[in-house]
């Protein structure tokens, strides 16, 4: 074909797309939502009119769910790919225009990630009655190496003041030499140069901040620690118990830290270190290795056809701690409260398992607890008062965490329930001496059991079982026993048939929306825009998925009725 003939009678901008193409039903069930929210939020002046908020939310949406991220790359779509001409009706979109939209409507996009849920459930494609969470690393948008310490900070912020101070100075000697000149000047805004020396001042001073807290956090920790002998605690709760606080987010790197010379490191804490770009974000480890500023996305997935249900970023590496959070907004968003939570073992903490349990939520999730239903453990036996023959002692479990050699774990030690004590592998009583109320790092008060032995000395398997003199302990928390509950349901045959699919409902978004959208960096800064740029790629994700599912709806209905 002639490139420069013209045409009498050109093809119609629908004609050039294809009648089963999924962009029209992406477009059809976009329609169908309610804009009037968006709508509201556009002022009315004279001049063109504004492009409506359907058109421009359908064109970053359907260039997600089509591995398409950057405003540029969409810009450049809208003008050069039928499907998304189509979409965005002819309309020549602004990249600029795309970056100020996606950000500007957070509130209301939840309410369009509702509807397209509500969607999904209408056609039975989602149906609520069983979740999994999980969450994941996502780089955030900063350097590596641009972390700092507090010091580092404060040598910059005194370093960035005078060059504020020096600027400020020849910008008034510039205004007194013109108004000799032209007279009394009206104020304008702030040179480019010192406007942006006054924008890196803010960010600054905000990591800053955060730092100090860190420092000063991390410090009452450790009096904390030293004042009730936390650091001498044995066998505490595993995981989420009070003598296994979590990392600090910003804990630096080995060997990366600011010492200063002749520092002792066993002695000292390194300092902590905060991203100077995005402050919001934290130093965690990566998942292909090392450490970065990284934030935490999570998605609560629905077991029936993998749609996910809910969808958060926080900030913190700990996970394990908004499970009743998430379960309360499917509750709060769709008005239906899943009746079973699949999770991985990093959210066994047994408030959130206990929570759960109150608001009538089954939670599947392998628990550490005491021994009491292994049978590789030689400790589990029938009478935990007849000692573990000594050919089966090296088969014991053993544990250094937070020991200088290895001796017993915890789960080589059997719960009595009926006579609320333990037994040790040699058949000897471990009674409770007395409690203790310890906070833990998500500021909750934890209340802690100590069990005691009362026949250590003699015994055999002394050498292995403790690291000095005394007799050896054991400690539980207050939620213990839900922690049994969880474990005995996971454990059972219904229970491991239910959690063998949580691989599949709760890794298939993460994977989908990190290798198909190329979604492993935000590109954004600061916690409440990520957490709307994670809220699109997860609309994006449902609406691609609702497309696939009803066109092979319609595709079945057709064949049924030739």
């Amino acid at each position: 074909m002639n490139r420069a003939q013209a045409r009498l009678f050109y093809p119609t901008l629908d004609n050039q797309i294809p009648k089963d193409h999924p962009v029209r039903l992406f477009d059809e069930i976009l329609s169908g939502l309610d804009w009037g929210p968006w709508e509201a939020r556009y002022p009315h002046p004279l001049g063109r009119p504004p492009i409506h908020p359907k058109v421009t939310a359908s064109v970053i949406l359907y260039g997600l769910s089509m591995g398409i991220r950057s405003s540029r790359r969409l810009e450049e779509a809208c003008l050069v790919r039928n499907d998304f001409l189509w979409l965005a009706e002819g309309r020549d979109i602004d990249h600029s225009t795309i970056c100020e939209f996606r950000m500007a409507f957070g509130k209301e996009l939840k309410d369009a990630f509702r509807q397209v849920g509500q969607v999904a459930m209408s056609l039975g494609l989602m149906r609520l009655n069983r979740i999994g969470l999980d969450g994941t690393r996502e780089r955030a948008n900063s350097s590596r190496h641009g972390t700092a310490t507090a010091k580092t900070l404060e040598e910059r912020a005194a370093a960035l003041d005078a060059l504020i101070d020096a600027a400020m100075a020849e910008a008034e000697a510039e205004d007194r030499k013109e108004e000799d000149l032209f007279g009394q000047a009206t104020p304008n805004k702030l040179p480019a140069s010192l406007a942006e020396l006054k924008r890196r001042q803010e960010l600054i001073q905000q990591a800053l901040a955060k730092v100090r807290a860190m420092d000063a956090k991390r410090g009452t920790k450790k009096e904390q620690a030293g004042a009730t002998g936390q650091g001498q605690e044995k066998d505490g709760p595993k995981g989420q118990g009070p003598s296994a606080p979590p990392a600090e987010p910003s804990q630096a790197p080995e060997g990366q830290a600011d010492q200063p010379a002749g520092a002792d490191s066993k002695d000292k804490p390194r300092a902590a270190k905060v991203p100077v770009a995005d402050p919001d974000a934290a130093v965690m480890p990566n998942k292909d290795g090392g450490h970065a500023p990284n934030y935490t996305p999570f998605v609560a997935t629905d077991a029936e056809r993998g749609y996910i249900a809910d969808a958060d970023v926080d900030n913190r590496p700990t996970e394990g701690q908004g499970t009743v959070a998430t379960v309360e907004r499917i509750e709060e968003t769709f008005g239906q409260r899943p009746p079973q939570v699949l999770v991985d073992g990093a959210y066994a903490d047994g408030q959130q398992l206990s929570e759960l349990e109150r608001l009538g939520v089954q939670t599947y999730v392998p628990v550490e607890t005491a021994a009491g239903d292994d049978p590789d453990n030689p400790a589990v036996r029938a009478d935990p008062t007849v000692p573990v023959p000594p050919e089966a002692w090296d088969r014991l479990p053993r544990s250094t965490k937070g020991k200088k050699r290895a001796t017993l774990d915890r789960s080589a030690f059997v719960y009595d329930a009926a006579n609320d004590c333990f037994w040790c592998p040699n058949g000897r009583k471990l009674e409770r001496k007395d409690s203790q109320k310890r906070g833990r790092a998500d500021g909750h008060v934890v209340e802690v059991y100590r069990y005691e032995c009362v026949g250590c000395e003699g015994c055999g398997l002394g050498q292995a079982c403790r690291e000095g003199t005394g007799p050896r302990c054991v400690q539980v928390d207050e939620y213990e026993p839900v922690r049994r509950r969880v474990r005995a349901r996971t454990k059972s045959t219904e229970g491991q048939e239910v959690y063998k699919h949580r691989a599949w409902i709760c890794e298939t978004p993460f994977g989908f929306i990190k290798t198909w959208m190329n979604f492993r960096q935000f590109l954004v800064r600061g916690l409440a825009k990520v957490k709307t740029e994670w809220l699109w790629a997860c609309t994006a994700y449902n609406l691609r998925k609702l497309v696939r599912d009803v066109l092979r709806m319609r595709a079945k209905f057709t064949a049924m009725l030739a």
